[in-house]
This record gives C-alpha cells, sequence and structure tokens, in this order.
C-alpha cells in the first residue's frame, strides 16, 4: 500500500473538517444490501449516500468491533458517526461479516493461528463489499475511491485488508484500537 496510515488519518480528517461548513439538514439515504452469500453467512451493508456528496473525498467503509464472535455493523455509536459524515458529503458502509469465532471466544486460550484465520475471514469479507461498492450502479458516481476502517475486531480486519489482502484496493486505512500480528508480513508496493 502506498499511503500510510499516518497519511490517511490527516487526509481523511481534513476532507471532513473541510466538509463541515455543510448545513446540518443535509439530507442522506440510508438502504440495506446483500453484499455476498456464503452458505448460511448472508453478509449485509448499510450503505450511507449524502444528498450532496463530495467529489474530493473517499468514502468510508466501517467494520464493526466484537471479538469476532459478536457485534453489529449498525451499533449506534458507528451509526451516528457514520451519518454524520453522510451529512457533510461523505458516503459511508458499514458491513456485516462472518463471526467465526462465535462460541468460542478470542481469548488467550484460542490458538494463534485460529486468531489468524478469523482476521483473515472478515478481510475476505471487507474485501467482498469492497467489489460490492465499486461495481455497484447506485454508486456510478462515486469515483474517489473508499478508505477502510473499524474498531477493535474491525480495526484488525481493516488493517489485514489494507496491508495483506488487498493493499493497492484501498485509498487509506484507519484503526481504531487494532493491530497486526507481529508475524505479519504487510504487502507493500
Amino acid at each position: 500500500m502506498t499511503r500510510a496510515l499516518a497519511l490517511a488519518l490527516p487526509l481523511f480528517v481534513s476532507c471532513f473538517i473541510g466538509s463541515c461548513q455543510k448545513g446540518p439538514d443535509d439530507a442522506l439515504t440510508l438502504s440495506t444490501h446483500v453484499y455476498r452469500i456464503l452458505g448460511e453467512d448472508t453478509l449485509r451493508l448499510d450503505l450511507r449516500q449524502p444528498a450532496r456528496p463530495r467529489a474530493d473525498c473517499a468514502g468510508l467503509v466501517f467494520i464493526h468491533g466484537g471479538g469476532f464472535q459478536g457485534g453489529r455493523r449498525d451499533a449506534p455509536v458507528a451509526s451516528q458517526f457514520l451519518d454524520s459524515l453522510a451529512k457533510v458529503g461523505i458516503a459511508s458502509a458499514s458491513i456485516s461479516y462472518r463471526l467465526s469465532m462465535a462460541g468460542r471466544g478470542f481469548g488467550c486460550d484460542v490458538p494463534t493461528e485460529d486468531k489468524r484465520n478469523a482476521v483473515a475471514i472478515a478481510g475476505a469479507d471487507a474485501l467482498a463489499a469492497l467489489n460490492w461498492l465499486e461495481s455497484s450502479a447506485l454508486l456510478a458516481s462515486h469515483s474517489t475511491g473508499w478508505v477502510v476502517a473499524g474498531s477493535s475486531a474491525g480495526a484488525e480486519t481493516a488493517l489485514w485488508s489494507a496491508y495483506v489482502d488487498a493493499p493497492d484496493r484501498w485509498k487509506g486505512v484507519v484503526s481504531y484500537s487494532g493491530a497486526l500480528d507481529a508475524a505479519t508480513q504487510p504487502l507493500l508496493s
């Protein structure tokens, strides 16, 4: 990935702050879409499209936390954050992903390889969401790309997707309380 995290966050924040000149009544459209079906798993994303999209800012794909065993794409705090971005012209999508650690936990007793696998599975889902967003007719006018962000397990997923799975596909990455395993070898281009 040619863009470093240290550059992505200030760029995204500057787009956000620069767009705060818009009024608070700016409307947004919220819609839910299936972006992937794998066996019994139907994965959805909540797409927030601003009434007046900014042409100079990438959209944001947000991945919720929950230890790869819980959490929701429509959690109130994340929804409020994403609504505020849409109101100032920034599109966003909050995604669900496969919770491969459900019923097992993510504690110290879980083997490291199982944890790595959980991150990789969620990362594959993040990439599938990006593929859906890039090919969606709903977003034909959105051509500035997407930044991936997440909290906790979602942050680990965002880092994995941006540095391991698809470093050339994301415009940036924002990690809220997440890290990569020290043994992970990022694919830097």
